[in-house]
């Protein structure tokens, strides 16, 4: 603190009229392990136009020493005329001119803050909401300003939500972003309605009082936390059990405040929030395919989440589906090619449903396909089945085959909504069994096809990327052979209640052929088959 206020005084020279800490440094509560290092600067008027960038980048300076506290440091600073509000400018919220007035600790300079008046209710409330949907909830309302890089914090990423939603994963973000995230609402509900900032020690223990008020173990525990981490197992059982409704709680208390101040944007925004924190594992999924989101792993937020459960996730996410207007057009069998089993740690295939709105006919052989709204697609090269018949459940492949009447070769492109395609196999069922696309070539009837049983299992098939080669496989290397998955997936739904039989009239792709590639626009892919007579495919992506 007193490096970064000499920085300024050095600086900013006479125009620098004061200096304050602010925060727990000043008002008492300051914690090594997570505290900001909250410095309050008051420079001369007028402003001037290089102002900004001047502060900033002494800023960026102090926090580039290399040490934690250092890098925690965050700048708020005015002339006495913004500070009174006569005009715009600087960097100094509500909630902070607050406290400079309460709590500031004079460093360097003349006191002057005599002349300045206290933030209005409906500032500290209109602020403190603003500053929670920016760096709480990546929920933004049109009129929330860019962060700036004076602050600590940066702003929420895409799963902000997850953070709350996940114990796991917000105990894996460090003590810092954990005391913050479970005591900021705590801080933001005790400001609203005690017009004061306070310490978080006057905020929890306001909030202990409150004896309807959820999560106030948690809010307990968290304070203790700034002192003294916890075991991980321990801060997400609490976690588990408490944050939500602690969140809800805070942002079910702003809507009716901001409601009742007109800011109906605001109101907006916060319903949002809540709506994205009380959906369900299938809405979760949905919500991450429309909006191209990445999400925290089911199974980490429940841990019991089992294969059973699993299918009946995917089960609320086709019906959904359906009820929007998709409409079914089959199935696709993932991960049918062993050969991939060991690095995602499968066993055995997994299934999902394709629709209308995700099957593409390529009867040419070719084909432009759009990717632009997958989340971190895949390209597969695979076998599709189409069924005149219901199919019986069986291994003979022979029976199978009496009940398709035409084959294809095309490509499923995947999509993933885990980050780095890092999943266990429950996740990876829910969330749709991963499908994204499918693209089908010409279809070839199955009576044109000589000992079209055999030359399943025995073809081979080489994939290239932009003409160079990049993987070979075949029949075998689908569960033995594309007719064999398809006997699989008949085998596990015969078990499965909740979804019926394959039916006359839909397609089956029976999983891909090779391992599965990253896929980028610009990309061009394409196919030769071997040993059996279907056509390659040739696909560019945009």
């Amino acid at each position: 603190m007193a490096e970064a206020s000499e920085a300024y005084r050095v600086a900013l020279g006479d125009r620098l009229l004061a200096a304050y800490a602010l925060g727990s440094l000043a008002h008492g509560g300051f914690s090594e392990l997570v505290s900001d290092i909250d410095l309050g600067l008051i420079v001369s008027d007028p402003l001037e136009p290089g102002d900004a960038k001047r502060i900033e980048a002494v800023a960026d300076t102090e926090k580039a020493k290399g040490s934690p506290l250092c890098e925690r440091l965050s700048v708020f600073w005015g002339t006495p005329a913004t500070l009174r509000g006569e005009r715009e400018g600087g960097r100094f919220p509500p909630l902070d001119r607050l406290d400079l007035l309460e709590s500031g600790r004079l460093l360097i300079g003349t006191d002057a803050r005599h002349d300045l008046p206290r933030p209005a209710a409906r500032e500290l409330v209109v602020t403190g909401a603003a500053f929670a949907l920016e760096f709480l909830a990546d929920v933004r309302a049109s009129a929330t300003p860019q962060a700036s890089t004076l602050g600590s914090l940066r702003p929420a990423g895409e799963d902000a939500v997850e953070e709350i939603r996940d114990p796991e994963l917000l105990v894996s973000r460090g003590v810092r972003r954990l005391t913050k995230l479970v005591l900021f609402p705590v801080r933001f509900l005790f400001t609203a309605a005690t017009g004061s900032v306070g310490t978080n020690e006057d905020a929890v223990s306001w909030y202990l009082a409150k004896e309807t008020a959820p999560g106030r173990p948690l809010a307990r525990a968290a304070l203790a936390w700034r002192a003294a981490p916890p075991p991980d197992a321990t801060a997400a059982e609490l976690l588990r059990e408490h944050i939500v409704p602690l969140y809800l709680y805070f942002i079910d208390d702003h809507i009716r405040r901001l409601d009742a101040l007109g800011e109906l944007e605001l109101v907006r925004a916060f319903e949002e929030w809540r709506r994205r924190l009380e959906m369900s594992e299938a809405e979760i999924v949905l919500d991450a395919f429309s909006s191209r989101r990445l999400i925290g792993l089911l199974s980490d937020r429940d841990p019991a989440l089992d294969e059973n459960r699993a299918y009946a996730i995917a089960s609320e996410v086709h019906e959904r589906r359906v009820e929007r207007g998709e409409k079914p057009a089959g199935r696709k069998i993932g991960f049918t090619n062993r050969a991939v089993w060991a690095q995602r740690g499968l066993a055995a295939p997994i299934w999902g449903y394709i629709y209308d709105s995700t099957v593409h006919y390529a009867g040419t052989g070719t084909a432009r396909v759009d990717i632009g709204h997958l989340i971190q697609p895949r390209i597969e090269p695979e076998i599709q089945l189409h069924f005149a018949r219901t199919p019986p459940v069986t291994r003979d492949e022979t029976a199978i085959l009496e009940c398709i009447d035409w084959i294809a070769h095309g490509f499923e492109l995947v999509q993933c909504p885990f980050l780095d395609w890092k999943f266990r196999v429950v996740d990876a069922i829910a969330a749709c069994a991963v499908h994204g696309l499918l693209v089908i070539g010409r279809p070839v009837a199955v009576a044109d096809i000589e000992s079209c049983a055999a030359k399943l299992r025995s073809f081979t098939l080489t994939l290239s990327r932009n003409g160079e080669q990049q993987a070979t496989g075949g029949g075998k290397d689908v569960l033995d052979s594309p007719l064999l998955a398809f006997a699989h997936l008949a085998e596990v739904l015969a078990r499965q209640s909740r979804f019926p039989p394959v039916q006359a009239g839909e397609i089956v792709t029976t999983g891909t052929l090779t391992d599965l590639f990253p896929a980028a626009a610009g990309e061009h892919w394409s196919t030769t088959l071997d040993g059996i007579d279907l056509p390659g495919m040739s696909i560019t992506l945009a």
